[in-house]
């Protein structure tokens, strides 16, 4: 999946100009931010999380959030904090 994810705790979403689209944005990230505790819950195995990402803030560049803040315009603001399994 290809889509934005939250930037922080409080679960803002921003584009890639930094502009805050938390209000037009569902949380699907929460879904894979709480895969394993999910899957504890049902006796599943974690899936694992295979991401894609080409800005910075999508769901998945939590992986790499160092990396997104020093080379990314805006990357300390618009970075994800979601991570992934492979990326």
């Amino acid at each position: 999946i290809e889509r934005v994810g939250a930037a922080d705790a409080e679960g803002k979403f921003y584009n890639m100009g930094g502009i805050d689209v938390s209000g037009t944005t569902g949380r699907i990230d929460l879904l894979f931010h709480n895969a394993e505790r999910f899957s504890s819950m049902l006796s599943q195995p974690k899936p694992q999380i295979i991401a894609i990402g080409d800005g910075g803030n999508e769901i998945g560049m939590g992986k790499v959030r160092e990396l997104v803040t020093r080379d990314v315009p805006k990357g300390s603001l618009i970075g994800s904090v979601v991570s992934c399994d492979h990326l």
